[in-house]
């Protein structure tokens, strides 16, 4: 999976804060991948491949559920040792 360098790492962003994303239950593409240092193209991607729920409208994706990232994020994430 692509990752980008997550906002706590240093990333500066005029953004919201990240305890602001972290209070959040509903997540554009876009914070999730701040909040992550996933690539925007790849939850995009999972959205349209129907890996990731989310509401979309128009081929907008409008917001993603804390629930289902946590969920995409277990099967996605590499098995631990």
């Amino acid at each position: 999976m692509s990752r980008e360098k997550p906002v706590w790492l240093g990333h500066t962003t005029d953004h919201k804060s990240i305890e602001a994303l972290l209070s959040q239950e509903q997540y554009t593409a876009e914070e999730l991948a701040e909040l992550t240092g996933i690539n925007v193209l790849v939850i995009e991607n999972a959205v349209f491949e129907h890996k990731l729920p989310a509401v979309v409208i128009n081929h907008d994706i409008i917001s993603i559920s804390r629930h289902d990232v946590l969920e995409w994020l277990e099967r996605t994430s590499p098995p631990s040792r």
